[in-house]
Parts: structure tokens; sequence; C-alpha cells
């Protein structure tokens, strides 16, 4: 256990992290906005639920996007009777009701090659349109599939499996896990280094839960500790599922070899300074170690 915890210290520091709850009063609203537009209606009747970093309480400063699922009353195109619906047809479909609405028509925005449809509002929305799986009507069943334009083809998605795996591992992890992925992601922003949150949500997924015990001085220095002892490419060739288990962490189409070198570069910097913070008996030495690794802006003297 770190020799100084600095409880409060840490406080003040995900006091700081935190998104203000106008974010989550302004988010809330524009996705119920959004439902009564979407939600029903068009050729494919889409069922609207939350997925991302707004969704999973992993988000910090702000909320930047939010980020809708739009699951569409029609099976993985070209499983079902009929002829069936291409990806073009299904976004535009999507796409519809929002284009014949006053409050979003011209705010609407998106091309043959978009993964999503986004809503250019306050907080910018992210639409992912998503059909079912062949047989199943159940929204409550998944996999669904949505069409990933880099690989050029309807794969499987989860949306509600990764955000009970997540709850379950915060869980698991004493409540630690949240907020690990919540300073991971500030060390991202503060070091300027590329990383997706979605993959760091991943990665710290595949963690044993005894690297999250303790308070954050433990936790933080342990995951960057953990990142350290092994090189960037034994980690690449290690074969990490998300918490879904439905693709591979590390590959050409997730994290990529490059942005990996250079998170695991930033990461592994860090790791002894967070050790030495976590076991310096000199108190104002851990202080200023901390702030010098997390932002003095942020974390209290």
């Amino acid at each position: 256990m770190a020799t100084h915890g600095l409880t409060t210290s840490f406080q003040t520091f995900f006091g700081n992290l935190n998104p203000a709850t106008t974010w989550a009063t302004r988010a809330a609203s524009q996705y119920s906005g959004i439902q009564s537009v979407l939600e029903g209606k068009g050729d494919l009747e889409p069922k609207l639920f939350l997925q991302g970093s707004y969704r999973r309480d992993t988000a910090i400063y702000t909320i930047n996007d939010v980020d809708i699922v739009a699951l569409c009353k029609l099976w993985f195109p070209g499983t079902g009777s009929g002829s069936g619906w291409n990806r073009d047809q299904v976004f535009a479909a999507v796409a519809a009701p929002l284009l014949q609405s006053a409050t979003y028509a011209r705010k609407v925005r998106y091309g043959p090659t978009s993964l999503c449809i986004k809503l250019d509002l306050d907080i910018p929305v992210e639409i992912l349109p998503a059909v079912f799986k062949k047989d199943n009507y159940d929204a409550a069943i998944e996999p669904f599939f949505i069409y990933r334009p880099e690989v050029g083809k309807w794969v499987q998605a989860f949306a509600r499996v990764h955000q009970e795996a997540l709850t379950r591992k915060n869980a698991s992890a004493g409540g630690n896990f949240i907020p690990a992925i919540k300073a991971l992601k500030h060390l991202r922003r503060r070091w300027s280094v590329e990383a997706v949150s979605f993959h760091i949500e991943c990665l710290l997924y595949s963690f044993v839960d005894v690297i999250f015990r303790g308070g954050p001085a433990d936790y933080i220095a342990q995951i960057l500790k953990a990142i350290a002892l092994s090189g960037a490419d034994k980690w690449w060739a290690q074969s990490i599922a998300t918490p879904a288990g439905e693709r591979l962490l590390f590959s050409d189409t997730e994290w990529t070899y490059a942005t990996w070198i250079s998170w695991h570069k930033a990461m592994s910097h860090l790791a002894p300074y967070a050790e030495e913070a976590m076991r310096t008996d000199n108190k104002d030495r851990a202080v200023q170690l901390w702030r010098w690794m997390l932002g003095e802006e942020i974390f209290p003297a």
C-alpha cells in the first residue's frame, strides 16, 4: 500500500476530472429529443439505446459526445427474405426522420464511408445504425450487426454486453476499475499520447483484480508498472480479447501497432515515477511527483 495515500488530494483530483452534472443534464436532454423524433419512426422503426463513455460513466472533463445505437427492425442484410437492404439504404432510412425534422435537418452529417450518422449539436451526437442477427428481433439479445467501413462489411457488435462486463469488473475490483479508466484517459491527454477510450477500457479489463487494490496512489502505480513490465512487442503479440470476446484488442483494425508503441512508451516512462510516489516516505515528494504526472492544475498541492 502507498506510504502516503493522499486520499483528500485524489478526491480533489477526481472531482476536477469528472464532468459537472450540467453536462449529464444536457446530454440527457439531447438524447430525449432525438428519441422523440427517431425511435420507432420511419421504415425501419429503430429502437435507441446509449453506449460510449457517457453511458459507461468513463467520461472525463466534459461529455464530448453522445453515442447512440439505432437498432433497426431488420435482419443482418442478406440473411432475411426479400431483396434485403444495403448499407446506404439502412443509413438513409435512419436519417430520414432527422432530415424531416426542423430541429435536426440542418445538423445531420454522414457520407458513404461513415461509421455513424452525426448530429452537430451542443454536445455532438453519433448515431450508429445497427440491425438484428438473423431470426432475432429481441433488442435485449446481442450481438447485433453494424457496418464497419474500414473492412467494408457488416460485423457483429455488442453494447450492453460490454457495459455489463465493465460493471461487473468495477464491482469485483472494489469500485476502482472505472476511476482507473478515467485516470488513464487523463494521462492520455496530459502526455499527448493517442489512444481510443474503448481500447483503454479493454486493456484495463484484461488486468487481474488485485492490480486495482488500494487507493488511487496504489492502483495507478500498479497499472503503470504492469504495462512497463513487458515490452511493447510482447504486449502486442498477446491475444487479448475485448470484454465481449468478439474481437482482439491488438490488431490492424483496433489498437494498431504504431499507436500502441507510443502509448506503451509514454506509460512505461511514467511507471518509475508513480512507483516512487507510492513508496516514498516523504509526503512532499509524493505530492510533487503526482503533480508532475497528473498536472498541477488538477492535482492539488
